[in-house]
């Protein structure tokens, strides 16, 4: 609830103190091995439709790499990776990447029994790095870029007519 007209709420003095400081168990990623390839030709379920679906994940020596190389969705590619490297002693590093292609959103909103005013491809590109010796740290250091843009918009909605094409770029510096 928001305070009385008036009040104003203090920030807390530690934005991440929820956030533990544990440090990470890297023996632990160290310790584990393998290594996994899965290829979907088509998979539909729930209004929802994925062709062709290619993961990979690798685990070794301390490097985990989970990879969606491809998932096609109604037309669009999304594909992406996260890796998270335990191997240089004390400090877990974490990289992640995530690009959306030509999404309809239209056939995701219908997908998901959503009513959205408007239609059109959606293309998204997302970096995100950090690094530290516990999940605190870790966030605290991030770093992320994000850009987003909606083309060939249709619009049934007159708040939003007219509108063609929406870009947006956001950074998060760390």
């Amino acid at each position: 609830a928001a305070p009385p007209v008036g009040q104003e709420s203090a920030m807390p003095a530690d934005p991440f103190a929820a956030i533990p400081d544990t440090p990470f168990d890297m023996a632990q990623m160290g310790a584990m091995e393998g290594d996994v390839t899965v290829r979907i030709e088509s998979l539909r379920a729930r209004g929802w439709q994925l062709a062709p679906v290619s993961l990979a994940m690798t685990m070794k020596d301390g490097r985990h790499r989970m990879e969606a190389a491809e998932i096609g969705v109604f037309g669009g590619t999304v594909s992406g990776a996260v890796t998270m490297d335990g191997s240089g002693g004390d400090t877990l590093a974490v990289d992640a990447t995530l690009s959306v292609d030509d999404l309809p959103i239209a056939r995701v909103a219908q997908a998901a029994k959503a009513d959205v005013p408007v239609t059109g491809l959606a293309r998204v590109r997302f970096q995100a790095s950090g690094r530290g010796a516990n999940p605190r740290a870790l966030v605290q250091g991030l770093t992320a870029d994000l850009q987003a843009a909606l083309t060939g918009i249709e619009a049934s909605d007159d708040a939003v007519a007219g509108l063609t094409s929406l870009d947006l770029a956001a950074s998060i510096p760390g």
